[in-house]
């Protein structure tokens, strides 16, 4: 089953959505069979997709359903979830673009011919960007491009308002003046007792880095052995693998993550 984009796109965006409220996973079962489980890593978006039975989501799928998302370069690659001895192979996506985005200027689109096809094309005045819709002269099919490579619908779309820049070319940001320090932020909440952020508090969980910093994929007790979680293996950036624990449930994913060197100072 390959997803369709007229539906998939806004379920995936509430899916999100209801992970970064709840400041955890969120698992849905499709059409076919295909279960996707959603979450945010900071600002990062991942997804996990598998199926209990028949075949593994195929590569079609994962891009789709990375560009669905709101991904750039979707990449994926091998994953399990489910409790041991009992793991199911599936597949993690996660982005794997790195360059810059532009929310684009485009200028007046210009008509444009070849012996095949014709449609129109535009550039970008800020980073140079363009983009080109062709129509074969003995067909209907309208065909997307950005940057010269054929995109689906629903990704051209979205490139239109703020796409990758293309290759080489640079996005020079407006000069804007430096920010004060901000002052340390108080400890608020739960707490988290495995960085210099926070301090360990009971069963509880917190960190100074806000709750935008943490999430995970943790894996759903399976119904014949409620209570049992076995968390994903993703924690602070650099953190030594694995040092969540069901108990702490510490699931800071932030840049700024610092070992503990002793009792951190009081807010």
């Amino acid at each position: 089953m390959t997803p369709t984009e007229n539906t998939l796109a806004p379920l995936l965006a509430e899916m999100f959505a209801a992970a970064g409220k709840a400041q955890a996973g969120v698992h849905r079962q499709l059409e076919g069979g295909l279960h996707v489980k959603v979450a945010l890593r900071g600002e990062r978006k991942q997804l996990i997709v598998w199926r209990t039975k028949g075949r593994l989501p195929g590569a079609t799928e994962c891009e789709i359903l990375g560009h669905d998302a709101g991904l750039i370069q979707p990449k994926f690659r091998s994953w399990q979830v489910g409790p041991e001895g009992a793991r199911l192979d599936a597949f993690l996506i996660t982005d794997a673009f790195t360059g810059q985005l532009c929310t684009h200027t485009w200028s007046a689109a210009a008509a444009v011919e070849d012996a095949k096809t014709r449609g129109e094309e535009a550039h970008c005045s800020t980073c140079r960007a363009t983009w080109r819709t062709a129509t074969p002269k003995r067909g209907k099919k309208v065909r997307h491009h950005y940057n010269g490579a054929e995109v689906r619908p629903a990704v051209f779309e979205r490139f239109l308002v703020r796409g990758p820049v293309p290759e080489g070319a640079v996005v020079k940001a407006p000069a804007v003046a430096s920010p004060a320090p901000a002052a340390a932020a108080p400890l608020i909440g739960q707490v988290c007792g495995t960085c210099r952020h926070g301090r360990p508090d009971g069963c509880d969980v917190a960190c100074t880095l806000g709750w935008a910093a943490h999430d995970g994929l943790w894996l759903d007790p399976p119904p014949w052995a409620p209570g049992k979680w076995e968390p994903a293996e993703m924690g602070h950036g650099g953190l030594p693998l694995p040092l969540l624990t069901p108990r702490t449930r510490c699931m800071a994913t932030g840049d700024r993550w610092l070992p503990r060197t002793g009792e951190v100072e009081a807010a």
